[in-house]
């Protein structure tokens, strides 16, 4: 008994105080510690948010280590911003802040994409769309991935993020007047190709517009939401 303590009490110090878990998720650390052991694991069943939200929660996606202010700093200064709906941008940082409440760490790996970016991304068979009638070339579309594990997710991982996008969209489009409403739709529904981590307008093939590409436009949520609220007065 006492070497099984030992032995326990080894583990747990070398897995979860000596760093390799700091700050993640404990579901993580208790799945692993059991089979180190050789002890059964059931993982917990998916359940409703504690404040009665309508989305289930996949444990798997919480990663609290990804929250840091620093490690929140990196993601959100990857995409560039400029030429992007206001709308879709705005909506974005609240999708991101409500999995972020929740503590589910996301990201915009990709907004709007230079011609040039587009058509690389086509040749190296990314994007199946050429400049400019593609929909991240217009400024109409984001791709919003995992923190931790990126666009490595699986289908009931996916559409839990897929309820809780749509749940923000339709409240903001409740509370926004009608000058800013607009549609939304995921590649989570489409079959060819599947691209659950992208987003876009409804409609935006309908305005095509060829545009100087500028610098670079990076911005943290919180600024990037103070603007977009100021400027659609929201």
């Amino acid at each position: 008994m006492w070497k099984a303590i030992v032995r326990i009490a080894s583990v747990v110090w070398q897995r979860y105080f000596a760093g390799d878990y700091a700050g993640r998720p404990h579901t993580e650390f208790t799945r692993d510690l059991r089979e180190e052991l050789g002890v059964e694991y059931n993982p917990p069943a998916p359940r409703v948010d504690d404040d009665g939200g309508a989305f289930l929660a996949v444990d798997r996606l919480r990663a609290l280590s990804y929250l840091t202010p620093e490690a929140r700093r990196k993601d959100e200064l990857k995409a560039d911003w400029q030429y992007v709906h206001p709308g879709l941008a705005l909506w974005s940082a609240y999708f991101i802040k409500e999995c972020r409440r929740h503590g589910i760490p996301l990201y915009v790996h990709t907004a709007y994409r230079t011609p040039e970016e587009q058509q690389a991304a086509y040749e190296r068979g990314v994007s199946g769309t050429r400049p400019p009638r593609a929909a991240h070339v217009q400024g109409m579309a984001v791709d919003i991935v995992h923190s931790r594990f990126h666009w490595d997710l699986t289908g009931e991982e996916w559409a839990t993020l897929h309820r809780i996008g749509l749940n923000v969209h339709t409240r903001l489009m409740q509370a926004w007047p009608a000058k800013h409403r607009f549609q939304i739709k995921c590649g989570i529904e489409w079959r060819n190709p599947w691209d659950p981590a992208h987003w876009e307008v409804v409609g935006w093939q309908d305005n095509i517009r060829d545009r100087p590409s500028l610098a670079p436009m990076r911005r943290p949520i919180d600024t990037l939401v103070a603007n977009l609220r100021a400027h659609m007065g929201v």
